[in-house]
């Protein structure tokens, strides 16, 4: 019984219409519609910075431990509005330890 060795940047130059996945810029779409990826010329990318959400949820996530801050079980009170010491009831870090979801 034998090995085949793939060597996978070989493979998406030898086979272009090759599915990059999801976690790339090229991502599901290029599956959907077979477009072919032109390896030696990829679309530019959006810095994290530069991308912008259409709709706030209010919602804001601990980075540490997950926890979700919901206005709607907390009163109706804006992650906004809380004072600045508070803490994420969960591990006790920082506001500044939150994202907004």
């Amino acid at each position: 019984m034998g090995f085949i060795i793939l060597r996978p940047k070989g493979i998406p130059k030898a086979n272009p219409t090759v599915y990059l996945g999801t976690h790339t810029p090229f991502g599901y779409e290029n599956l959907e519609e077979k477009r072919i990826v032109d390896l030696n010329n990829p679309p530019k990318t959006l810095p994290v910075g530069e991308i912008v959400f259409k709709t706030k949820t209010g919602k804001y996530i601990c980075s540490i431990c997950g926890y979700v801050y919901d206005p709607q079980k907390n009163n109706g009170v804006a992650f906004e509005d809380l004072p600045e010491d508070w803490k994420c009831p969960r591990c006790r870090q920082p506001k500044t330890k939150f994202n907004a979801a």
